[in-house]
């Protein structure tokens, strides 16, 4: 049985460095770990902004959401996706499953989705066997993209703490 699925929307704009929509898959695809306390991202939505730390929002009305992490099967998952008010050149999504370690907050499994000449970037939702871990706590990090007429506009979007067992 699928655990019930509650959407919020954290955000916060981070360095574009972070968010190049070419270096995500590759720095979310290995194991990492992270030191960065996202508990204290405000629970609200905001549009994707434009990169290097240039003003501007995303001409497109694009925003980021991360879904709450949760229990699917015998896998924790979380769902992260972009969406915009209308189609843009491409659109993206990194999507990383994170569990809390002794320490620090361990990146577990990461999912990228992306789409050209779309209004969104359709899920990506990494899974993650938990089955034998006992309950722990998981949480959700989404980097988001969105590119139009040349120009990247970049967020990033986290979920809350969820504590379950698989």
């Amino acid at each position: 049985m699928l655990a019930h699925h509650v959407r919020i929307t954290a955000t916060v704009f981070v360095s574009a460095a972070l968010l190049v929509a070419h270096a995500l898959p590759a720095a979310a695809s290995s194991v990492a770990t992270s030191r960065e306390s996202l508990e204290d991202l405000p629970a609200i939505s905001a549009p994707l902004g434009a990169e290097n730390g240039t003003r501007g929002v995303s001409p497109a009305g694009c925003g980021g959401t991360t879904d709450y992490a949760h229990k699917s099967g015998s896998d924790a998952s979380v769902h992260g996706r972009t969406k915009c008010k209308r189609a843009v050149s491409k659109v993206g999504v990194t999507t990383i499953l994170q569990k809390k370690g002794w320490v620090i907050w361990e990146s577990m499994k990461s999912d990228t989705s992306s789409r050209t000449g779309a209004n969104n970037s359709q899920d990506a939702h990494p899974h993650w066997r938990c089955s034998g871990w006992g309950t722990q706590s998981y949480r959700g990090y989404s980097s988001h993209y969105s590119i139009e007429s040349g120009r990247t506009y970049t967020t990033a979007t986290a979920s809350p703490e969820k504590r379950f067992g698989c």
